[in-house]
């Protein structure tokens, strides 16, 4: 789903690019080391698939947890313990607490994933305008506009790149593998 589709989309469509910029260039040491910047921009495209794939399935628990339903029964919840407290009724609202304590773990579970995802996309935006930096510096260097940028700045380019997008993937593997508040590890 979107944003993460327009992630994977706009990095297909930057190696897509890349790969005519090198084809423009002449055979040599030039377009050797452009063919080697390629094979890290495949990397980076692969990683950013992969990263979209888990910015998806934080999306599909998002929509598990139902935050809007979640909120309205907390609300009730809370309600119900009000109402029975000014009735005089303290001594039923035991269940009522137990309930209130598991919806709101809950909403703030939601939370965390929400802004685990917010954090993803805003990571994978910038990388993705890296990425897309790195096609038009490639397109100049291909070009013979070497004077603003080099083959070895650009790999470096195309390596932080492909770096920041690996370490989005393990950040987020981490989160899918983390358990849910109040359940145990995994043995």
């Amino acid at each position: 789903t979107d944003p993460w589709r327009r992630f994977v989309r706009e990095s297909l469509s930057a190696q897509a690019k890349f790969a005519q910029a090198v084809e423009q260039c002449r055979p040599g040491p030039l377009r050797d080391r452009l063919d080697e910047a390629g094979r890290r921009i495949d990397d980076a495209v692969r990683e950013c698939w992969r990263v979209a794939r888990l910015g998806a399935a934080l999306d599909a628990a998002l929509a598990n947890l139902d935050v809007d339903h979640t909120s309205a029964e907390l609300r009730t919840v809370q309600d119900e313990r009000h109402q029975l407290l000014a009735a005089g009724r303290p001594a039923s609202t035991d269940a009522l607490d137990e309930t209130e304590s598991a919806l709101a773990v809950r909403l703030q579970s939601a939370r965390r994933i929400q802004a685990t995802g917010q954090r993803a996309t805003d990571r994978l935006r910038v990388v993705t305008a890296q990425l897309k930096e790195a096609v038009a510096s490639a397109a100049e260097v291909s070009l013979g506009g070497t004077s603003a940028i080099t083959t070895g700045s650009l790999a470096a380019n195309i390596d932080s790149v492909v770096d920041e997008i690996e370490s989005l993937r393990k950040a987020l593997e981490e989160t899918e593998a983390a358990p849910a508040p109040g359940t145990a590890p995994p043995p």
